[in-house]
């Protein structure tokens, strides 16, 4: 009995622990690598575009939408067609950041904010652009 007990309470305390992986670490680590994917394409083209076809690897994506500042969560939950965000980053109440979604199928797989210090994407805020068609302009930065 006291055997079972043991090897019980090992298996309970094996179970929490794998429980406290970083499994939110990896994916920060992969929201950092997607953004420094996109940052190195767009001073790749001189600040001027990015190609997000040629830009983006490692996962499988279809469609991309960009949010300018000042989204809502219901216009962004609008565009990609369900309610994805429900509070994500308060891209409603910034200025600094564009939010990126790459979606595959009827579903966002990453999405990641892209500071606006590398200029401004010149699109129609949450307007689907398909991967074969991802290549955008970009407004520089204003200095102030």
């Amino acid at each position: 009995m006291k055997r079972s007990l043991t090897l019980l309470l090992c298996l309970l305390i094996l179970f929490l622990l794998s429980g406290c992986s970083s499994g939110n670490t990896s994916k920060k680590v992969d929201e950092d690598s997607l953004q420094n994917q996109i940052i190195l394409n767009i001073q790749k083209n001189g600040g001027k575009k990015i190609d997000f076809e040629s830009a983006m690897s490692g996962f499988e994506w279809d469609k991309v939408y960009i949010f300018t500042p000042y989204s809502t969560l219901k216009q962004i939950n609008k565009a990609v067609g369900y309610e994805w965000l429900t509070h994500k980053q308060g891209i409603q109440f910034r200025d600094d950041i564009n939010l990126v979604a790459f979606v595959k199928g009827n579903k966002v797989v990453y999405s990641v904010e892209v500071p606006r210090k590398y200029g401004d994407f010149k699109v129609s805020s949450g307007k689907a652009l398909d991967k074969s068609q991802s290549v955008v302009n970009i407004q520089p930065p204003t200095n102030k």
